[in-house]
Protein backbone atom coordinates (compact mmCIF):
# COMPACT_ATOMS: atom_id res chain seq x y z
CA UNK A 1 0.00 0.00 0.00
CA UNK A 2 2.60 2.55 1.13
CA UNK A 3 4.78 1.78 -2.38
CA UNK A 4 1.67 2.79 -4.10
CA UNK A 5 1.54 6.22 -2.44
CA UNK A 6 5.09 6.78 -2.78
CA UNK A 7 5.75 10.52 -3.51
CA UNK A 8 9.06 10.22 -5.25
CA UNK A 9 11.64 7.17 -6.49
CA UNK A 10 13.80 6.87 -2.98
CA UNK A 11 10.65 6.58 -1.08
CA UNK A 12 9.35 3.91 -3.03
CA UNK A 13 12.85 1.88 -2.77
CA UNK A 14 12.53 2.19 1.12
CA UNK A 15 9.14 1.11 1.41
CA UNK A 16 10.41 -2.05 -1.29
CA UNK A 17 12.85 -2.79 0.73
CA UNK A 18 10.58 -2.89 4.26
CA UNK A 19 8.04 -5.32 2.15
CA UNK A 20 10.95 -7.47 0.93
CA UNK A 21 12.28 -7.28 4.68
CA UNK A 22 8.53 -8.53 5.87
CA UNK A 23 7.57 -11.04 3.42
CA UNK A 24 11.35 -13.25 2.84
CA UNK A 25 10.47 -15.31 6.28
CA UNK A 26 7.56 -16.39 5.14
CA UNK A 27 9.35 -17.34 1.56
CA UNK A 28 12.10 -19.62 3.66
CA UNK A 29 10.38 -20.89 6.43
CA UNK A 30 7.43 -22.58 4.81
CA UNK A 31 9.45 -25.44 3.22
CA UNK A 32 10.47 -26.34 6.17
CA UNK A 33 7.22 -26.42 7.96
CA UNK A 34 5.89 -28.71 5.03
CA UNK A 35 8.65 -31.10 6.49
CA UNK A 36 7.85 -30.37 10.08
CA UNK A 37 3.60 -31.51 8.94
CA UNK A 38 4.16 -34.35 6.06
CA UNK A 39 6.48 -37.45 6.03
CA UNK A 40 8.87 -38.26 3.02
CA UNK A 41 6.69 -39.12 0.64
CA UNK A 42 3.57 -38.25 -2.01
CA UNK A 43 2.38 -35.99 0.53
CA UNK A 44 5.17 -34.28 1.35
CA UNK A 45 6.20 -34.22 -2.71
CA UNK A 46 2.75 -32.95 -3.26
CA UNK A 47 2.38 -30.05 -0.89
CA UNK A 48 6.28 -29.04 -1.30
CA UNK A 49 5.20 -28.90 -5.54
CA UNK A 50 2.28 -26.65 -5.01
CA UNK A 51 4.25 -24.37 -2.95
CA UNK A 52 7.68 -24.02 -4.93
CA UNK A 53 5.57 -23.45 -7.77
CA UNK A 54 3.49 -20.13 -6.47
CA UNK A 55 6.35 -17.66 -6.54
CA UNK A 56 7.56 -18.63 -10.03
CA UNK A 57 3.63 -18.50 -11.15
CA UNK A 58 3.44 -15.24 -9.14
CA UNK A 59 6.27 -14.26 -10.92
CA UNK A 60 5.20 -14.33 -14.56
CA UNK A 61 1.41 -13.49 -13.70
CA UNK A 62 2.37 -10.19 -12.33
CA UNK A 63 3.14 -8.55 -15.53
CA UNK A 64 0.22 -9.98 -17.05
CA UNK A 65 -1.84 -8.25 -14.60
CA UNK A 66 0.36 -5.06 -14.37
CA UNK A 67 0.20 -4.41 -17.86
CA UNK A 68 -3.63 -4.83 -17.94
CA UNK A 69 -4.26 -2.53 -14.92
CA UNK A 70 -1.51 0.16 -16.15
CA UNK A 71 -3.73 0.16 -19.57
CA UNK A 72 -6.93 1.53 -17.68
CA UNK A 73 -5.49 2.94 -14.60
CA UNK A 74 -1.91 5.02 -13.59
CA UNK A 75 1.06 2.50 -11.80
CA UNK A 76 0.10 2.58 -8.45
CA UNK A 77 -3.10 0.42 -9.05
CA UNK A 78 -0.14 -2.24 -9.71
CA UNK A 79 0.42 -2.24 -5.78
CA UNK A 80 -2.93 -1.91 -5.00
CA UNK A 81 -4.22 -5.01 -6.92
CA UNK A 82 -1.88 -7.21 -5.25
CA UNK A 83 -2.64 -5.67 -1.97
CA UNK A 84 -6.58 -6.67 -2.52
CA UNK A 85 -5.12 -9.85 -3.27
CA UNK A 86 -2.67 -10.56 -0.97
CA UNK A 87 -4.66 -9.39 2.53
CA UNK A 88 -7.25 -12.03 2.45
CA UNK A 89 -5.28 -14.95 2.10
CA UNK A 90 -2.68 -13.71 4.70
CA UNK A 91 -5.63 -13.44 7.42
CA UNK A 92 -6.71 -16.39 7.66
CA UNK A 93 -2.94 -17.65 8.15
CA UNK A 94 -2.55 -15.44 10.90
CA UNK A 95 -5.48 -16.33 12.79
CA UNK A 96 -4.91 -20.67 12.07
CA UNK A 97 -1.29 -21.19 11.57
CA UNK A 98 0.52 -22.78 14.94
CA UNK A 99 4.18 -23.54 15.57
CA UNK A 100 5.15 -26.92 13.72
CA UNK A 101 8.39 -27.38 15.08
CA UNK A 102 8.92 -30.45 17.48
CA UNK A 103 12.18 -29.28 19.30
CA UNK A 104 10.20 -25.87 19.93
CA UNK A 105 7.24 -27.30 21.09
CA UNK A 106 9.13 -29.69 23.42
CA UNK A 107 10.95 -26.99 24.65
CA UNK A 108 7.40 -25.19 25.32
CA UNK A 109 6.02 -27.95 27.34
CA UNK A 110 9.26 -29.20 29.01
CA UNK A 111 9.42 -25.45 30.60
CA UNK A 112 5.25 -25.22 31.11
CA UNK A 113 6.10 -27.95 33.47
CA UNK A 114 9.04 -26.88 35.07
CA UNK A 115 7.14 -24.13 35.86
CA UNK A 116 4.58 -23.83 38.95
CA UNK A 117 1.86 -22.06 38.96
CA UNK A 118 2.96 -19.10 40.92
CA UNK A 119 5.21 -18.79 38.90
CA UNK A 120 3.71 -17.98 35.64
CA UNK A 121 1.60 -15.80 37.60
CA UNK A 122 4.30 -13.53 39.55
CA UNK A 123 7.40 -11.37 38.07
CA UNK A 124 9.77 -13.93 38.45
CA UNK A 125 8.52 -15.81 36.02
CA UNK A 126 8.33 -13.42 33.64
CA UNK A 127 11.80 -12.30 34.58
CA UNK A 128 12.82 -16.09 34.02
CA UNK A 129 11.45 -16.54 30.67
CA UNK A 130 13.45 -13.12 29.57
CA UNK A 131 16.33 -14.97 30.39
CA UNK A 132 15.70 -17.87 28.86
CA UNK A 133 14.82 -15.99 25.46
CA UNK A 134 18.58 -13.90 25.99
CA UNK A 135 20.19 -17.27 26.32
CA UNK A 136 19.10 -18.01 23.14
CA UNK A 137 20.02 -15.80 21.01
CA UNK A 138 23.65 -16.96 20.37
CA UNK A 139 21.86 -20.26 19.22
CA UNK A 140 19.05 -18.50 17.19
CA UNK A 141 22.63 -16.56 15.31
CA UNK A 142 23.98 -19.57 14.35
CA UNK A 143 20.88 -21.72 13.96
CA UNK A 144 19.69 -18.47 11.31
CA UNK A 145 22.61 -16.75 10.03
CA UNK A 146 25.49 -18.49 10.62
CA UNK A 147 24.44 -21.98 9.33
CA UNK A 148 22.88 -21.34 5.77
CA UNK A 149 26.10 -19.55 4.97
CA UNK A 150 27.72 -23.03 5.83
CA UNK A 151 25.87 -25.39 4.33
CA UNK A 152 25.73 -23.20 1.50
CA UNK A 153 30.00 -23.58 0.68
CA UNK A 154 30.32 -26.44 2.79
CA UNK A 155 27.37 -29.01 1.58
CA UNK A 156 28.02 -30.07 -1.78
CA UNK A 157 24.25 -30.89 -2.56
CA UNK A 158 23.23 -27.41 -1.35
CA UNK A 159 25.90 -25.74 -3.19
CA UNK A 160 25.37 -26.74 -6.96
CA UNK A 161 21.46 -27.33 -6.36
CA UNK A 162 21.80 -23.81 -5.30
CA UNK A 163 23.24 -22.79 -8.19
CA UNK A 164 21.17 -24.42 -10.63
CA UNK A 165 18.18 -23.31 -8.74
CA UNK A 166 19.64 -19.53 -8.79
CA UNK A 167 19.87 -19.63 -12.17
CA UNK A 168 16.69 -20.65 -13.16
CA UNK A 169 15.04 -18.35 -10.49
CA UNK A 170 17.19 -15.43 -12.21
CA UNK A 171 16.52 -16.66 -15.89
CA UNK A 172 12.65 -16.12 -15.23
CA UNK A 173 12.98 -12.69 -13.96
CA UNK A 174 15.24 -11.86 -17.47
CA UNK A 175 12.31 -13.10 -19.37
CA UNK A 176 10.05 -11.14 -17.41
CA UNK A 177 12.28 -8.22 -18.11
CA UNK A 178 12.90 -8.53 -22.16
CA UNK A 179 9.64 -10.16 -22.83
CA UNK A 180 7.68 -6.41 -23.64
CA UNK A 181 10.51 -5.07 -25.55
CA UNK A 182 10.79 -8.07 -27.50
CA UNK A 183 7.32 -9.00 -28.53
CA UNK A 184 6.92 -5.29 -29.17
CA UNK A 185 10.18 -5.18 -31.69
CA UNK A 186 9.44 -8.24 -33.14
CA UNK A 187 5.69 -8.03 -33.66
CA UNK A 188 4.48 -4.23 -32.63
CA UNK A 189 2.34 -5.74 -29.70
CA UNK A 190 0.63 -2.77 -27.86
CA UNK A 191 1.21 -3.16 -24.19
CA UNK A 192 -1.75 -5.00 -23.30
CA UNK A 193 -0.51 -8.00 -26.04
CA UNK A 194 2.62 -7.42 -24.41
CA UNK A 195 1.10 -8.63 -21.33
CA UNK A 196 -0.84 -11.28 -23.26
CA UNK A 197 2.61 -12.90 -24.32
CA UNK A 198 3.27 -13.63 -20.36
CA UNK A 199 0.24 -16.43 -21.26
CA UNK A 200 3.33 -18.98 -22.55
CA UNK A 201 5.13 -18.43 -19.37
CA UNK A 202 1.90 -18.99 -17.01
CA UNK A 203 1.09 -22.22 -18.99
CA UNK A 204 4.46 -23.42 -18.30
CA UNK A 205 4.08 -22.91 -14.32
CA UNK A 206 0.84 -24.68 -14.70
CA UNK A 207 1.64 -27.99 -16.31
CA UNK A 208 4.90 -28.10 -14.03
CA UNK A 209 3.54 -29.17 -10.77
CA UNK A 210 1.22 -31.18 -12.90
CA UNK A 211 3.99 -33.23 -13.86
CA UNK A 212 5.86 -33.36 -10.72
CA UNK A 213 2.37 -35.06 -9.21
CA UNK A 214 1.97 -37.12 -11.58
CA UNK A 215 5.80 -38.42 -11.83
CA UNK A 216 4.89 -38.64 -7.76
CA UNK A 217 2.15 -40.75 -8.46
CA UNK A 218 3.54 -43.21 -10.79
CA UNK A 219 6.27 -43.47 -7.78
CA UNK A 220 3.77 -44.38 -5.23
CA UNK A 221 2.44 -46.65 -7.57
CA UNK A 222 5.53 -48.68 -7.94
CA UNK A 223 6.29 -48.84 -4.45
CA UNK A 224 2.87 -50.22 -4.05
CA UNK A 225 3.71 -52.86 -6.11
CA UNK A 226 6.69 -53.89 -4.76
CA UNK A 227 5.40 -53.42 -0.93
CA UNK A 228 2.81 -56.47 -2.74
CA UNK A 229 4.99 -58.49 -4.21
CA UNK A 230 8.28 -58.72 -1.74
CA UNK A 231 5.99 -57.70 1.09
CA UNK A 232 7.89 -54.54 2.58
CA UNK A 233 6.97 -52.10 4.96
CA UNK A 234 4.64 -50.04 3.62
CA UNK A 235 6.14 -47.48 5.54
CA UNK A 236 9.36 -47.96 3.98
CA UNK A 237 10.85 -44.24 3.04
CA UNK A 238 11.47 -43.55 -0.70
CA UNK A 239 14.78 -42.44 -1.36
CA UNK A 240 15.30 -38.62 -1.60
CA UNK A 241 16.76 -38.97 -5.27
CA UNK A 242 12.84 -40.13 -6.35
CA UNK A 243 12.51 -36.10 -6.28
CA UNK A 244 15.02 -35.66 -9.24
CA UNK A 245 12.45 -37.26 -11.61
CA UNK A 246 11.49 -33.43 -13.04
CA UNK A 247 14.34 -31.84 -12.45
CA UNK A 248 16.33 -34.40 -14.95
CA UNK A 249 13.64 -33.76 -17.52
CA UNK A 250 13.67 -30.06 -17.09
CA UNK A 251 17.39 -30.03 -17.31
CA UNK A 252 16.70 -31.42 -21.35
CA UNK A 253 13.36 -28.73 -21.70
CA UNK A 254 15.08 -25.92 -20.76
CA UNK A 255 18.05 -25.12 -23.28
CA UNK A 256 15.71 -26.45 -25.79
CA UNK A 257 12.99 -23.83 -25.44
CA UNK A 258 16.00 -20.89 -24.86
CA UNK A 259 16.91 -22.05 -28.49
CA UNK A 260 13.88 -22.22 -29.84
CA UNK A 261 13.05 -18.81 -28.80
CA UNK A 262 16.31 -17.71 -29.91
CA UNK A 263 15.77 -18.37 -33.19
CA UNK A 264 12.20 -17.62 -33.64
CA UNK A 265 11.15 -14.66 -32.00
CA UNK A 266 12.16 -12.92 -35.09
CA UNK A 267 9.27 -10.76 -37.47
CA UNK A 268 8.12 -13.54 -40.82
CA UNK A 269 8.04 -15.96 -37.94
CA UNK A 270 4.83 -16.12 -36.11
CA UNK A 271 4.54 -14.90 -32.97
CA UNK A 272 3.28 -18.66 -30.91
CA UNK A 273 6.49 -20.37 -32.12
CA UNK A 274 8.22 -18.36 -29.43
CA UNK A 275 5.37 -18.21 -27.13
CA UNK A 276 5.42 -22.21 -26.96
CA UNK A 277 9.10 -21.91 -26.99
CA UNK A 278 8.67 -19.89 -23.34
CA UNK A 279 6.48 -22.51 -22.34
CA UNK A 280 8.87 -25.15 -22.43
CA UNK A 281 11.46 -22.75 -20.86
CA UNK A 282 9.12 -22.22 -17.80
CA UNK A 283 8.41 -25.60 -17.72
CA UNK A 284 12.29 -26.85 -17.75
CA UNK A 285 13.15 -24.15 -15.24
CA UNK A 286 10.25 -24.84 -12.71
CA UNK A 287 10.74 -28.56 -12.51
CA UNK A 288 14.44 -28.06 -12.17
CA UNK A 289 13.82 -25.60 -8.85
CA UNK A 290 11.18 -27.54 -7.60
CA UNK A 291 12.37 -30.74 -7.79
CA UNK A 292 16.15 -30.08 -6.55
CA UNK A 293 14.47 -28.06 -3.61
CA UNK A 294 12.43 -30.49 -2.46
CA UNK A 295 15.58 -32.91 -2.99
CA UNK A 296 17.28 -30.79 -0.23
CA UNK A 297 13.99 -30.92 1.92
CA UNK A 298 13.98 -34.64 1.80
CA UNK A 299 17.80 -34.79 2.57
CA UNK A 300 18.04 -32.61 5.20
CA UNK A 301 14.61 -32.76 6.76
CA UNK A 302 12.86 -30.41 9.23
CA UNK A 303 16.23 -29.73 11.16
CA UNK A 304 18.13 -28.50 8.64
CA UNK A 305 15.56 -28.22 6.01
CA UNK A 306 14.78 -24.66 6.75
CA UNK A 307 18.65 -23.62 6.97
CA UNK A 308 19.66 -25.06 3.27
CA UNK A 309 16.49 -23.22 2.04
CA UNK A 310 17.92 -20.06 3.37
CA UNK A 311 20.83 -20.78 1.81
CA UNK A 312 18.84 -21.12 -1.51
CA UNK A 313 17.02 -18.23 -0.78
CA UNK A 314 20.23 -16.32 -0.67
CA UNK A 315 21.73 -17.67 -4.10
CA UNK A 316 17.79 -17.58 -5.66
CA UNK A 317 17.27 -13.81 -4.65
CA UNK A 318 20.95 -12.64 -5.35
CA UNK A 319 20.70 -13.84 -8.73
CA UNK A 320 17.02 -12.59 -9.15
CA UNK A 321 18.08 -8.88 -7.92
CA UNK A 322 21.70 -8.95 -9.78
CA UNK A 323 20.11 -9.95 -13.55
CA UNK A 324 18.05 -7.05 -14.15
CA UNK A 325 20.92 -4.61 -13.97
CA UNK A 326 22.76 -5.99 -17.00
CA UNK A 327 20.32 -8.46 -18.56
CA UNK A 328 18.88 -5.37 -21.13
CA UNK A 329 22.59 -3.93 -22.04
CA UNK A 330 22.98 -7.77 -22.54
CA UNK A 331 20.14 -7.95 -25.23
CA UNK A 332 20.93 -4.80 -26.68
CA UNK A 333 24.62 -5.89 -27.27
CA UNK A 334 24.30 -9.53 -28.57
CA UNK A 335 20.79 -9.38 -30.15
CA UNK A 336 17.90 -11.88 -28.73
CA UNK A 337 19.34 -14.81 -30.77
CA UNK A 338 23.14 -14.57 -29.64
CA UNK A 339 21.91 -13.05 -25.83
CA UNK A 340 19.41 -15.97 -25.43
CA UNK A 341 21.96 -18.48 -26.74
CA UNK A 342 24.00 -17.44 -23.93
CA UNK A 343 21.65 -18.23 -21.54
CA UNK A 344 21.03 -21.59 -23.33
CA UNK A 345 25.01 -22.44 -22.96
CA UNK A 346 24.73 -21.62 -18.96
CA UNK A 347 22.09 -24.37 -18.63
CA UNK A 348 23.55 -26.93 -21.08
CA UNK A 349 26.40 -26.72 -18.88
CA UNK A 350 24.46 -26.90 -15.49
CA UNK A 351 22.50 -29.88 -17.24
CA UNK A 352 24.31 -32.86 -15.86
CA UNK A 353 23.84 -31.95 -12.02
CA UNK A 354 20.38 -34.01 -11.22
CA UNK A 355 21.59 -36.69 -13.24
CA UNK A 356 24.75 -36.88 -10.66
CA UNK A 357 23.14 -36.57 -7.91
CA UNK A 358 20.34 -38.94 -8.75
CA UNK A 359 23.47 -41.52 -9.82
CA UNK A 360 26.06 -40.79 -6.69
CA UNK A 361 23.45 -39.06 -4.53
CA UNK A 362 23.76 -41.61 -1.63
CA UNK A 363 27.20 -41.51 -1.58
CA UNK A 364 27.38 -37.52 -1.52
CA UNK A 365 24.82 -38.21 1.53
CA UNK A 366 26.89 -40.24 3.06
CA UNK A 367 29.70 -37.84 3.45
CA UNK A 368 26.92 -34.76 4.13
CA UNK A 369 27.73 -32.63 7.38
CA UNK A 370 24.71 -32.49 8.64
CA UNK A 371 22.54 -34.80 9.97
CA UNK A 372 20.27 -35.93 7.25
CA UNK A 373 16.58 -38.27 7.63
Amino acid sequence: MACGFSPNFASLLVFRFIGGLCGSPGLTLASSTIADLFEPGRARGVALFCYYSMPWLGSVLGPLIGFLVVAEKTWEWTQWVFLFIAVPIALPGLALLRESKQSILDKRASRARQMSMDERKDSRGLLSRIRDSLATVPQYVQSSLLRPLSMLFTELIVGLVCLYAGFNFGLIYALVIVFPDIFAAAYSFNEVQQGLAFLGLIVGCILGPALLIADGELIERKKRGRVDHEKQSSTDKLSPEVRLHGAMIGAVLLPTGLIIFAWTARPGISFLVPIFASTLITLGALTIYVSTSAYVVDVYGPRYGASANAASSISRYTLAAAIPLFILQMYDGLGVGWATSVLALCAVIMLPIPFCFYRWGPQIRSRCKYQTE
